[in-house]
């Protein structure tokens, strides 16, 4: 936390953040008032209260793990203060108080003893540039395709369609489809149709840096209680 302070207070200090407000302050009504609040008070409120939800969030997973689970070296290691780091930085500006959680479990399973060997930062950044809503749309695939219908074709296995994801969800079905495309832009879905006979948009699969990705955001006090 006193990291955290003092990159908050240099930040306030500095001659961008002044010339920001100042040019905020130019803005004549409601939106120079809200720009100028959010960058002298709010943004730094924000990122405290985020902070702190996270800390507690995490300590709430380590107090119910075992710690013979934990990889200390991992914890020495200069990998773990950049994923911190990251981690912060992206909660810190996040508005969306699930996301706390997300991060949190990303957090824990990779000081988990062997844990995936992919870089995690991507992760975070996948977290931190999309919506909660995207991951919706992302564990959803990430659920048919761990259970797929028993009537399926067999060369229709591990497609999921945009109105079941949109079904599920609650979302519109154009914009369940929409994030679908967007999580096949990071890697994690790929565009099930495409290179077919016919092709016809809006059907998805998982690929390997998706369940990779899907590992991590796993809660690690049921990943835990399965090994027990």
């Amino acid at each position: 936390m006193a990291k955290l302070d003092e990159a908050n207070t240099a930040t306030a200090g500095s001659p961008i953040a002044n010339a920001l407000l100042q040019g905020a302050l130019s803005i004549a009504g409601p939106v120079g008032a809200a720009i100028s609040g959010a960058l002298s008070g709010r943004a730094a409120q924000l990122a405290e209260k985020n902070t702190k939800q996270l800390f507690l969030t995490v300590g709430e997973y380590t107090r119910r793990l075992d710690e013979t689970k934990i990889d200390r070296e991992f914890l020495d290691s200069d990998e773990f203060t950049s994923l911190l780091i990251d981690i912060l930085t992206m909660n810190a500006k996040s508005y969306e108080k699930e996301k706390i959680d997300l991060f949190s479990r990303i957090f824990i399973n990779a000081a988990m003893r062997d844990p995936i060997a992919t870089p995690k930062e991507g992760f975070v950044r996948i977290i931190g540039d999309l919506s909660t809503d995207h991951i919706r749309v992302f564990q959803f695939v990430c659920v048919r395709t761990k259970n797929p219908d028993p009537q399926e074709a067999e060369q229709t296995v591990g497609r999921v369609l945009g109105p079941d994801i949109a079904s599920s969800t609650g979302l519109p079905e154009h914009r369940a489809i929409a994030y679908g495309y967007e999580l096949v832009r990071y890697g994690v879905l790929r565009d099930w149709g495409l290179g077919t006979f016919d092709y016809e948009p809006g059907a998805f699969a998982l690929t390997d840096y998706g369940e990779e990705f899907a590992a991590f955001l796993r809660d690690p006090l049921e990943e835990h209680s399965a090994e027990n």
